[in-house]
């Protein structure tokens, strides 16, 4: 098998296993209300609502970029909120794991959304 050919393949396995593992690109659910920088250079920090649209209980993990002036992404965090009633919501907040200086923007890259046992 060529090369190609083997490359194709992985890529399209991986994505395969991505969606089967629950990753959402849909990110919708999750809104920011702040998006700092650190005044002194340190970890820069978000946090937001998350609301659960289905009609389970479920819990949510929120991976969050911070992005430079220039659309560089500097660092990440993630956050999880326990269970969430169907059509409530709750609140997450994210401190990234590097320092950053500077004004910054924040999107949230991952939102994956987990139905409680029962739920």
């Amino acid at each position: 098998m060529s090369r190609s050919i083997r490359l194709l393949s992985a890529a399209v396995l991986a994505a395969t296993l991505v969606v089967g593992c629950g990753t959402s690109k849909n990110t919708q659910d999750a809104s920011i209300q702040g998006c700092n920088a650190d005044p002194g250079g340190g970890k820069p920090t978000a946090n937001g609502i998350v609301v659960n649209t289905s009609s389970k209980s479920s819990s949510f993990f929120i991976r969050l970029g911070f992005y430079d002036q220039a659309g560089n992404r500097i660092s990440e965090g993630a956050d999880t909120v326990g269970s969430i009633d169907p059509g409530g919501t709750g609140p997450w907040s994210i401190t990234g794991a590097a320092d950053a200086n500077g004004p910054l923007t924040c999107e949230v890259m991952t939102l994956r959304r987990t139905a409680a046992p029962g739920g």
